[in-house]
């Protein structure tokens, strides 16, 4: 393998690892987001998940008790 082909092939792998990583950032980003509606439970007090819940139904249901 010459200078040449070294570089070219460096410059290839350099692309194709930028890309791949701004995928999984694109891909991952999408997969969090902010839930405005409960999509488990109707009733606050019988969801597993009250505890870390972040909706205001569910903070004013553990102020409540």
């Amino acid at each position: 393998m010459n200078r040449k082909e070294f570089i070219t092939a460096l410059a290839r792998i350099s692309i194709l690892s930028v890309m791949a990583v701004m995928t999984g950032v694109f891909v991952f980003r999408n997969k969090v987001t902010v839930q405005s509606e409960c999509t488990v439970n109707r009733y606050c007090k019988g969801c597993g998940k009250l505890a870390g819940c972040k909706l205001p139904k569910a903070k004013k249901e553990r102020k409540n008790g």
